[in-house]
């Protein structure tokens, strides 16, 4: 999805981040994300042992889980909402997305793409029910993700 920090690259490299340049030096702070946690270590790194825990040589698993919890903290209401309709919109977006990415590789998993089909309905019902409750927050949720929701259709 845009905007979305899949890796970071190496210390010293010319390429950039797919999200947007930093402008200040608390934002790249915020964007430099390592593997394991060792976000903490950053200042004290060499960039020898920065670039061994960057994000470019982690496991698509762990990319995701980044992934994800960056995405999460943008909707969060407290520290440590995980259960919060906003937060939940967005942890199934990016396991949507993943399933997403193995279906486009692997076409005859019928099982990955019956399951991506229930998460799909199970975000959609969500959905409905933040539009229901909480029209700024779903306002915010479906903005901020770049969903695209199909106009309701009429009852029979």
């Amino acid at each position: 999805p845009p905007g979305h920090l899949a890796s970071s690259p190496p210390a010293g490299s010319a390429s950039r981040p797919l999200s947007a340049a930093p402008e200040d030096a608390a934002e790249q702070q915020q964007q430099q994300h390592l593997r394991h946690s060792f976000t903490a270590l950053l200042p004290t790194m060499s960039p020898k042992v920065r670039r061994l825990f960057d994000l470019t040589n982690s496991s698509s698993s762990e990319r995701h889980k980044i992934n994800r919890k960056i995405s999460m903290e943008k909707f969060r209401l407290r520290e440590g909402d995980t259960g919060s309709s906003a937060v939940q919109v967005v942890a199934m977006t990016e396991k949507i997305e993943q399933l997403r990415i193995h279906l486009a590789t692997h076409k005859k998993d019928h099982n990955t793409k019956r399951g991506l089909e229930k998460m799909v309905a199970r975000r959609r019902k969500m959905l409905q029910y933040m539009e229901r409750r909480d029209f700024d927050a779903y306002a915010r949720v479906v903005k901020g993700l770049g969903l695209v929701i199909p106009p309701k259709q009429k009852k029979k």
